[in-house]
């Protein structure tokens, strides 16, 4: 009797065991940063209107410091910026996992070069979540010396050329930069 319960108990024991889990087949990075890129480069090309520019004054910071901006400050509608492919790359072949885009920031009725090349964020190859793609944001002027005119300081001061995270609205009409370690910490954009 004493067997017969010990052997039901082992029984029922073992049957409560569940087989765990199996593992996750382990992510191809460069295979799904080419798909998410691929996705991004046609949405990403256009003319976009920064339609809300967020600095947090920080006293010493140079982005607000030098602006005179003692308060947080929003600015609306400030600037439009256009990306298209470039016409030059500036690595040849160009990665697909890594695309590349020029463009050109007009402010205060002054137009200035810009270039950038996108990589597929971590978090959103991994779980699907999280900002689409990481960028630097450089000026791209050719060789020579640089314009000396207040929109051009004003823009280097508060900083546009710059790290971010980018994300892209479901409808393709709005985008987010969030800029790393700088008092510019949000540009808000929508297409025209």
């Amino acid at each position: 009797m004493n067997r017969l319960l010990l052997l039901l108990t082992i029984s029922l024991g073992l049957a409560q065991c569940k087989q765990p889990a199996p593992e996750p087949a382990p992510v191809d990075y460069k295979k799904e940063a080419i798909r998410v890129m691929s996705a991004l480069k046609p949405q990403v090309v256009g003319t976009w209107v920064l339609n809300r520019v967020q600095i947090n004054a920080q006293r010493y910071n140079m982005a607000s410091y030098g602006a005179k901006l003692v308060a947080d400050t929003t600015f609306q509608d400030f600037a439009t910026i256009t990306i298209q492919q470039p016409l030059k790359l500036w690595d040849t072949p160009e990665d697909p996992g890594a695309p590349q885009f020029s463009g050109s920031i007009r402010f205060r009725g002054k137009t200035y070069p810009l270039y950038f090349r996108t990589m597929a964020g971590y978090e959103r190859i991994e779980k699907g979540t999280g900002y689409v793609a990481l960028f630097t944001l450089y000026y791209n002027f050719p060789n020579g010396p640089l314009p000396n005119d207040p929109e051009l300081r004003f823009l280097t001061t508060v900083r546009i050329e710059d790290h971010y995270s980018m994300e892209i609205g479901a409808d393709g009409k709005t985008m987010l930069w969030k800029a790393f370690n700088n008092s510019l910490t949000q540009i808000d954009m929508r297409k025209q």
